[in-house]
């Protein structure tokens, strides 16, 4: 209203103006225009940082009519308006500014040599200078020429960071300080706390910190080494020295970075167990010069380490990449890990002829894990003429391999194949300065070269020819118009009598399918579509039934092979699956009697029914009145220990992706477990059940209720009263989504209880006014009512050494305000981040280039958002902090046991359309919802298309001990998307929102 009110005057106002004073302010404005124009076409073509309206201060969204243009940067986030980005927030990309080599301080020019540098640095990506401030004791700060004063406003101009580089035992003179003195290393630390203190500083660097056997540190060795050997005594007293040294920088100014500058090795795996595998005569920072970088890196005596590695990739002793890789697996989990690379080397001959040995150097670096990068001096990189600088800074700006030089397919992986796929999707990367022409036309890229886009195919062969630089590939690919894709079981199985079994067809949509074994035929039902791209029209459902198999008898009965028909129109379609046998009766894995001693500290009495016993941490649980592996989120989950009596027989459902058959067993209380989360045995369990409840304590970050429980009986939890949109919806997918969040109560339903007895004493309880017992049948259900509507954060439950239960319910956090860009701090606040995927095993989605997969990317961008978060505060917890491979169910016992107050899984999405793009995040219990859309609401602002929150099953969504969520940031297999996600800038603006919508959330819930 204000806007409009505000536009209406100055429209009234100019009305007013006399006509030569129009044509003024309408020339004026012209030009305003113009210059407006040219700085948002400079900005999207790379020359500023951002992309910015610089009289609205807001991003300028709208797409040019070729959208390829808008990525020839990749600087193509949407920066918010608020957004001051810390330059060493991004991935620091550092040069180091040196008295003696980029300027002179004992020259007349030495302002106008740091201008020069400087704007090298700014021009060609730097983000970073490193002024060394003292070294061989000669000082840049203070006195008449106080270079670091002017080095730090003229960098601030340009927003360029400056971290200060201090020799630490530098005396003057050639005069070195003593490790052993009290008195110096109390002078060194009130230097340094005043440089601190004094100059705009965004970090510190400890450097010359070596000391040597003999001198004058060996005199206090003998009066007070205590016997420890001297090797022992100088690593000792150095390690407090720089611990002490450290914390009082911090203390003197608590915004600055500190951290060390080590040398490329720690020791050599011939001198120290662990260390690098090397038999080169090299300098070893433990061994020469009593220095354990490493324990102080992981004891957290610095925030960040800089290695300086003098060596190339093809160095015969001691490469490049080892070097990476061992510091990447030594500290890359513990702190900020950079690489100085020796530019000084280049083009000396040798390992160092080649004008692409620095960007092989990155290249070799453990992918995108590093923080960040520097070179030893900016002079040196402004000299070469080798090209290694152009290709360095062109490597990092992009975040990837070098640029692509020939023609590459990540989506099509043979000349010759036949799809049963009407529509084809071609990824992947070509020579942006040739032309790429596919049966003749020219194929639309963008500037880096990636391309992607579907081809609809016909019946038979078709062809495709890819012309580039003088070469062709051909494809032919035969598509036929199969009506049966795939069924399961496609495997022969032994099966026990009576078990009731699921078969599965793959088949083309609007068929009708049945399936026939042993005689009984029976109609397959189409369930809905799984896939949540909803970019393209989908070819093939699956279609399912259930067979219940006879009961056993004496000898194994042979039913035969399922036989599969379906029929779409005029078409018919026929296939055989796997041939099903009835076991005989008594060939089962299951003991049949003897003493049974639970793992989980159960003695139950042998008896003649089978008993389920969970083994797995937590046992999910799912319907026991249908065949399927659907989660619900109505559904709790059972903990270690729980035992309930449970069918004879095995539930089997096939999935007709991968033939692979999983089993169930139902249990007596009314649910569905997996067969791989239980021990099952014949015994007699009590018939009856009795809860008291113990107590009831407000800790640090939960609500703790402990009870007594006669035996480990089944239960299950419930948020009430809420609506989902359609839960139960025939031959579809259940949509538990929720358009508001209207639960005002939490019930824990234990099963067979007859007695439930206990004070429910909540007073100044975070999440809970008051509780009631209530007899509901054979059970009793504990309700526990909400402070407020909607408001609940997370349950988990556990068995504890004595075999008590206990149930952790997630406080809400409490965050405080500050004067930063985002308003808040986090400190106390837990976040559990989880790059999807990763390691070999499990790279993801890979889009036109195949170095930057899923893995790798959802890593990145993690890490932006650990830097920003911990920055504010918080406490971070990574479920992996390399591109490793983790499992599903490793990553969710992860949460169980740190149990933190937020969970984010970070993806990027892939589809079968080309054309699908943008940002979504997908969330499970109806609690994570609000987190959910606190999150979405930022972070789709740093995308092109909004694509929802969405209710899914994802595995990591289903953790149930706080607000768990997956988001998909972006899609692999969009070449416009690919090239966004791959860029700092993106990354960067991606993870100041999404820490935005964290702070919304938590403001929320205050």
């Amino acid at each position: 209203m204000f806007k409009r009110h505000m536009k209406s005057k100055l429209i009234n106002w100019f009305l007013q103006l006399s006509r030569p004073k129009k044509t003024l302010f309408s020339v004026l404005a012209v030009t305003l225009a113009a210059a407006i124009i040219a700085v948002s076409t400079l900005a999207v073509f790379g020359q500023f940082g951002n992309a910015v309206d610089i009289i609205s201060g807001k991003y300028l969204p709208e797409k040019t009519d070729d959208p390829y243009i808008s990525v020839n940067s990749g600087n193509t986030g949407k920066v918010p308006a608020d957004m001051e980005i810390d330059p060493v927030g991004a991935t620091l990309l550092a040069g180091y500014l040196k008295n003696g080599a980029d300027y002179h301080l004992d020259a007349d020019g030495w302002k106008a040599e740091i201008d020069k540098a400087l704007a090298y640095a700014a021009k060609n990506g730097l983000n970073t200078v490193i002024v060394p401030l003292n070294e061989n004791g000669n000082k840049i700060y203070g006195g008449e020429n106080d270079a670091l004063a002017y080095i730090t406003k003229a960098a601030s101009k340009k927003s360029i960071a400056v971290y200060g580089e201090y020799s630490l035992l530098a005396k003057g003179n050639k005069a070195r300080y003593l490790i052993s003195s009290d008195e110096d290393i109390s002078a060194i630390s009130n230097e340094i706390d005043s440089i601190v203190s004094s100059y705009s500083l965004s970090g510190l660097l400890l450097n010359d910190y070596y000391t040597v056997n003999g001198g004058a540190d060996y005199a206090a060795y003998i009066n007070g080494g205590s016997g420890m050997g001297l090797d022992a005594y100088l690593r000792d007293r150095l390690a407090k020295a720089v611990e002490k040294i450290a914390g009082s920088a911090k203390e003197a100014n608590g915004g600055i970075t500190v951290g060390i500058t080590a040398d490329a090795v720690w020791a050599t795996e011939k001198k120290v167990k662990g260390g690098i595998e090397s038999d080169a005569e090299v300098f070893e920072a433990l061994t020469d010069g009593h220095a354990d970088t490493v324990m102080w890196l992981n004891k957290g005596y610095a925030d960040c380490v800089f290695v300086s590695i003098p060596y190339s990739t093809r160095d015969s002793s001691v490469p490049f990449g080892e070097v990476a890789e061992w510091w990447t697996k030594m500290v890359g989990a513990t702190t900020r890990l950079n690489f100085t690379l020796a530019a000084y080397n280049v083009g000396s001959g040798e390992t160092w002829d080649s004008p692409t040995q620095l960007a092989d150097q990155l290249s070799s670096v453990p992918v995108l894990t590093a923080s960040g990068y520097a070179f030893d001096s900016i002079s040196s990189l402004e000299k070469d003429t080798t090209g290694n600088a152009k290709n360095a800074t062109r490597y990092l700006s992009e975040h990837e391999a070098m640029g692509v030089k020939g023609l590459s397919f990540t989506s099509v992986y043979s000349n010759k194949f036949t799809t049963y796929s009407k529509v084809l999707s071609f990824t992947g990367a070509s020579d942006p300065d040739y032309a790429l022409k596919m049966n003749g036309k020219e194929v639309k890229r963008t500037a880096r070269g990636y391309f992607s886009f579907n081809e609809t195919l016909k019946n038979g062969e078709n062809t495709f020819v890819f012309e580039h630089k003088g070469k062709t590939r051909t494809f032919n690919i035969t598509y036929e118009a199969v009506i049966i894709k795939r069924v399961a079981p496609r495997a022969d199985q032994k099966l026990g009598g009576g078990s009731i079994i699921s078969v599965s067809v793959t088949a083309r949509n609007g068929s009708a399918v049945t399936a026939t074994l042993g005689g009984t035929t029976i109609t397959l039902n189409r369930i809905g579509s799984e896939n949540n791209d909803t970019a393209i029209k989908q070819e093939f459902f699956d279609y399912t039934g259930v067979f219940t198999l006879p009961e056993a008898v004496n000898s194994a009965q042979d039913l035969g092979a399922i036989e599969f028909k379906a029929v779409c129109r005029s078409l018919s379609d026929s296939a055989t699956g796997g041939r099903i046998t009835v076991r005989a009766k008594g060939d089962t894995s299951v003991s049949s009697g003897g003493s049974y001693q639970s793992g989980y500290g159960i003695q139950v009495d042998v008896g003649t029914r089978y008993v389920a016993e969970v083994i797995s941490p937590q046992a999910q649980t799912l319907d026991g009145d249908l065949i399927d592996e659907r989660s619900r989120p109505t559904n709790a989950y059972l903990p270690a220990g729980t035992v309930d009596y449970c069918d004879e027989n095995e539930i089997v459902y096939y999935s007709p992706y991968n033939d692979e058959n999983t089993s169930f067993r139902k249990l007596d209380y009314g649910k569905r477990v997996y067969s791989d989360a239980v021990s099952v045995f014949k015994a007699t369990l009590p018939e009856t059940n009795s809860i008291t409840l113990k107590s009831t304590e407000i800790k640090d970050r939960h609500t703790v209720m402990t009870f007594d429980t006669q035996w480990k009986a089944p239960f299950n939890v419930t948020l009430a009263p809420q609506d989902y949109a359609n839960p139960y919806a025939p031959n579809a997918m259940p949509d538990y989504s929720v358009s508001d969040v209207t639960y005002e109560y939490i019930d824990i339903e234990f099963c067979y209880a007859v007695s439930a007895q206990g004070k429910i004493s909540l007073n100044g309880n975070p999440v809970f006014k008051n509780g009631e017992w209530i007899k509901n049948g054979n059970n009793f259900v504990l309700r526990l009512y909400l402070k407020k509507a909607g408001s609940f954060y997370g349950w988990t439950a556990q068995y504890n050494e004595k075999n008590q239960l206990e149930f952790y319910f997630l406080n809400p956090a409490k965050i405080t305000t500050a004067p930063n860009n985002y308003g808040y701090r986090l400190d106390g606040v837990v976040i559990m981040l989880d790059p999807g995927h990763g390691g070999e095993e499990d790279p993801g989605a890979v889009g036109s280039n195949t170095v930057n997969t899923e893995a790798v990317l959802n890593l990145y961008l993690t890490k932006k958002i650990q830097r920003e978060l911990e920055n504010l505060g918080a406490t971070v917890v990574l479920t992996r902090s390399t591109n490793e491979t983790v499992y599903l169910v490793e990553r969710s016992a992860m949460a169980n046991e740190v149990k933190p107050d937020l969970f984010i899984s970070i993806h990027r999405n892939a589809s079968t359309s080309t054309s699908a793009e943008g940002y979504s995040n997908y969330y499970f219990h109806p609690f994570s919802k609000p987190f959910a859309q606190a999150i979405y609401d930022r972070t789709v602002k740093a995308f092109y298309y909004e694509r929802r929150v969405n209710y899914y099953p994802f595995h990591v969504a289903r953790i149930s001990c706080c607000p768990s969520i997956l988001t998909e940031n972006g899609f692999m297999s969009n070449a416009l998307d690919f090239a966004r996600i791959q860029t700092d800038s993106h990354n960067e603006i991606n993870a100041y929102y999404t820490v935005q919508g964290i702070i919304d959330y938590f403001a929320a819930i205050q």
